[in-house]
């Protein structure tokens, strides 16, 4: 059962429970000073929520946009890209956005149960960089997204060096900032949120409204796909 759900990204909820020992066995493999306190904890569930995004699916849904600390958000038309680092599906929408350079996209992610530790440690490094440099965690995603299918921590920190991230990417990845963290967890909340059943999806920003929030609403397939 264990297998067909990894080889299929679903989960069924009989298998809940397989998918929760999976998670634990693959926060066993990552350092102490990192898993052990709650935040972590609650970053483990990303992959006991998200079962199943990888399906084909048609939810919609709205949510309030929470920008990252220092994130600078572009004027006129700007979408949201909710990816997984190792998603086939999602390098390919990754590829296809590298060739539309005018269109303002920013990053959100979605953390799959196939392979969750090495994406997890990914996307935490992305956004451990991003706090550093915005332009640099742009370049980081546009090197993982083309590089080796499988996401080990070589293929990462191969990755990060050529985005010019420096020595300081071992330790992130070992121990990410605590703000990398919660913005992995706050993902997963926007995700909720918006009801999100496939992956790559897409959401576009609006302006403030009266009470200045700004909201993300899903787009249908057929947008996304153009």
């Amino acid at each position: 059962m264990a297998a067909w759900m990894l080889s299929s990204r679903s989960v069924c909820p009989a298998c809940l429970l397989v998918h929760l020992g999976v998670v634990a066995a693959a926060l066993t493999l990552v350092p102490k000073a990192w898993w052990s306190g709650p935040t972590v904890f609650a970053v483990a569930m990303i992959f006991l929520s998200t079962g199943g995004w990888e399906k084909i699916g048609t939810a919609r849904g709205t949510a309030v946009f929470r920008p990252r600390p220092g994130e600078s958000v572009p004027q006129g038309d700007v979408y949201v890209l909710f990816t997984d680092p190792e998603c086939g599906r999602c390098r390919l929408a990754e590829a296809n956005l590298a060739a539309k350079p005018n269109l303002q996209v920013l990053h959100r992610w979605v953390i799959l149960p196939h392979g969750a530790y090495r994406t997890m440690r990914a996307a935490a490094l992305v956004e451990s960089v991003r706090l550093r440099s915005p332009q640099q965690a742009r370049e980081l995603i546009r090197l993982l997204a083309s590089g080796p299918e499988e996401l080990t921590d070589e293929a990462i920190l191969h990755a990060a060096s050529q985005a010019g991230v420096g020595p300081e990417a071992r330790t992130w990845l070992t121990t990410p900032p605590n703000e990398a963290i919660a913005a992995l967890e706050d993902d997963n909340t926007t995700a909720k949120e918006l009801e999100i059943q496939s992956l790559p999806a897409m959401a576009k920003l609006s302006g403030p409204d009266a009470t200045g929030s700004r909201r993300l609403t899903l787009l249908p397939a057929a947008q996304r796909e153009n």
